[in-house]
């Protein structure tokens, strides 16, 4: 029957102060205690760690994100660029070639045709356009081969400029890519130092666990030897012998409640019924039968679960859906409430009451539930 690692510290410290039964017990006991304390606070360090690189690596990824819709913005206007300073070389071309051809009709048809066009007017207001027609085909031609030039030009500057841009910013993603991969290897051996601290932690937990079981057991045993010593010097206030006298003083559960003597019936798995089961409502309360320890006892099976130690034994109270009063407990502290935690999730709301008499195994409660009941 295994059991939670979480351990109140009101348990602890009433196990702790009870009269010692074997001094190493508690020594090792205090020592696990501290050993898990500070595993917890290794844990909280570390988890803090991994938070913190947590968070740089989700604002890292914002900036490569955002450096990458910088990167292909550029690429385009590059791409743009590139396309219009391809459309400027195709017009300078143009306008070269039609320079070219008209150079060249001119000196086949006569050497001096610009001159004779002008030489050939009739009047001097004819001289006058005709000379003004030579020299604004002479300007046309060459703003227009100026013009293309400078739109070239000024392409090629700005296409350098968006190639620079496109570079510099591929600089930048590079350095951010080479942050995340550091980033990343510190993320992930920080994670492995948690998972290993977790790893640590479970068997701290486990063996504060099994310390305090075996210290409450220690106790309780201390205390019915005390009590058979006081019987049979004669000094004792009449407990009466073991075998002749009921240990549970009130039934565990309240009323309403009903139960049946169910104890060895075969359950699934190849296993038997250790106890009896008492059905109620949810949320009734769960008392302790006797005084002594109440002690949490959780597990998968059993879910939420106590353990009473009492003088005589104890008491095993499984599926409950909240607790109690845990720690130094009287006859008739709720240590718990009747629920279906556990392998009952689902299933009728019940109290699986197991009876442990000197600490050993389960016996059969029906006879000792009975009478209070």
């Amino acid at each position: 029957m295994a059991s939670r690692c979480a351990i109140p510290l009101v348990v602890l410290c009433s196990l702790l102060l009870a009269s010692p039964v074997r001094a190493d017990t508690a020594t090792d006991l205090q020592s696990a205690q501290a050993k898990l304390d500070a595993l917890l606070t290794k844990m909280q360090a570390e988890q803090q760690s991994v938070d913190a690189l947590q968070g740089q690596a989700a604002a890292l990824a914002r900036r490569i994100g955002a450096v990458e819709t910088e990167l292909a913005v550029a690429e385009r206007r590059a791409g743009t660029l590139r396309n219009e300073v391809i459309s400027a070389q195709r017009r300078l071309d143009v306008a070269q070639q039609r320079l070219d051809d008209r150079a060249r009709a001119a000196y086949e048809q006569t050497p001096g045709t610009s001159i004779e066009l002008i030489l050939g007017a009739t009047s001097y207001q004819n001289f006058n356009e005709r000379l003004r027609f030579v020299d604004s085909v002479a300007q046309s031609d060459e703003d227009l081969i100026v013009s293309v030039e400078s739109t070239r030009n000024d392409l090629q500057e700005k296409q350098a400029e968006a190639v620079h841009v496109e570079e510099q910013l591929q600089a930048d993603q590079r350095a951010l890519l080479s942050q995340r991969d550091t980033l990343q290897k510190e993320l992930t051996a920080a994670q492995k130092t948690l998972q290993a601290l977790s790893a640590d932690r479970a068997a701290a937990e486990t063996l504060v666990t099994k310390l305090t079981d075996q210290r409450a057991r220690e106790i309780a045993a201390a205390r019915l030897a005390a009590q058979r010593a006081a019987s049979s010097s004669g000094t004792g206030s009449g407990g009466g012998s073991l075998s002749g006298s009921n240990p549970l003083q009130i039934c565990p559960v309240d009323p309403p409640r009903t139960f049946y003597d169910d104890f060895g019936v075969p359950r699934p798995g190849g296993w038997t019924h250790q106890g009896n089961d008492i059905y109620a409502a949810l949320g009734t309360p769960i008392r302790a039968p006797f005084p002594g320890s109440a002690v949490d006892a959780t597990n998968d099976i059993g879910g939420q679960a106590v353990k009473v130690y009492g003088s005589q034994g104890y008491v095993y109270n499984a599926h409950l859906s909240k607790f109690g009063t845990l720690g130094s407990v009287s006859t008739g502290t709720i240590i718990g409430y009747v629920g279906n935690t556990g392998d009952a999730i689902g299933g009728p709301y019940h109290d699986h009451f197991e009876w442990h008499p000197g600490g050993g195994d389960a016996i059969d409660p029906y006879p000792f539930l009975r009478d209070p009941c």
